[in-house]
């Protein structure tokens, strides 16, 4: 009887062992992801992104098409209102209803590769690896107030791949683009063809928010022959903004002369704005 009880006493230590080691474990493991969050919502969320391309198969007869959410008019210009009055940015990890770190980034690649880079005719060029960098943000003055809108929080996701880089300004909700800046250099293949391809750009931008009404173009103007300045309005109060420039930059051989050898910098910003 007492080496039975012994026994019993021995297997109920190494059962509770056993719990120990395992829930030990498990909070350790809690706690190295919850450091690394911290790290990466302090860094800015620097990740390097593999992506693989996959054939996509065409929708089915009579299959229902999803419909991307988009905010209200009164959302979209306090929105927009905010990025231009407001200062100071506060970092936070994502709220009920936002997109995650990684839908943000998909969000963005998704828009530049399916939207922005053929409006510019670079419909072959794919993001097939790049680095990205997200970074979650409100107005510090919302936060302080105790205001924890999802819809007044942006995210901004930079990418770059050879001699492309894009900044994108996210609504964090709805992952629309309230604002991108684009820059190529090198062997990048930019093939943008004057004012109109860059209106088709912007009208196209402006209809994506869904808003109706009558778009025009509120003013376009050549800058020194090297780009254009061009707006058009969106709903009521919005209008959609760009600028673009380009710069020839000349390779120097021996001795200081020509190459031969030439490199295009193209910079596009693209914008929304209230009147």
């Amino acid at each position: 009887m007492h080496k039975l009880a012994g026994s019993l006493l021995l297997n109920g230590a190494g059962i509770l062992a056993a719990f120990g080691v395992a829930f030990g474990g498990l909070f350790l493991v809690q706690a190295s992801l919850a450091r690394e969050a911290n790290v990466l919502l302090r860094s800015g969320g620097m990740v390097e992104v593999p992506v693989q391309q996959e054939s996509m198969t065409s929708w089915e007869a009579g299959q229902v098409e999803v419909v991307p959410a988009r905010l209200t008019q009164e959302e979209l210009k306090l929105a927009v209102e905010k990025l231009e009055r407001e200062t100071e940015a506060c970092p936070h990890e994502p709220w009920p209803g936002q997109l995650t770190l990684v839908e943000a980034i998909e969000c963005g690649r998704e828009w530049t590769e399916g939207f922005l880079l053929p409006h510019l005719g670079m419909e072959d060029y794919l993001l097939p690896e790049y680095n990205a960098n997200c970074y979650l943000w409100a107005w510090q003055s919302d936060v302080e107030a105790g205001e924890e809108n999802p819809v007044f929080s942006y995210w901004n996701v930079w990418m770059s791949v050879g001699g492309l880089e894009i900044g994108l300004t996210l609504n964090a909700v709805t992952g629309q683009v309230l604002r991108v800046v684009l820059t190529t250099g090198g062997q990048v293949p930019v093939e943008y063809q004057g004012k109109d391809k860059l209106a088709a750009l912007l009208a196209d931008y402006a209809d994506s928010f869904g808003l109706g009404g009558h778009y025009r173009i509120l003013d376009g103007t050549d800058i020194m022959a090297s780009g254009w300045q061009m707006q058009q309005s969106v709903g009521e109060g919005i209008y959609a903004s760009m600028e673009t420039s380009s710069v020839v930059i000349a390779a120097s051989g021996e001795n200081g002369h020509y190459s031969g050898e030439s490199t295009e910098i193209f910079h596009l910003d693209l914008r929304l704005q209230t009147e």
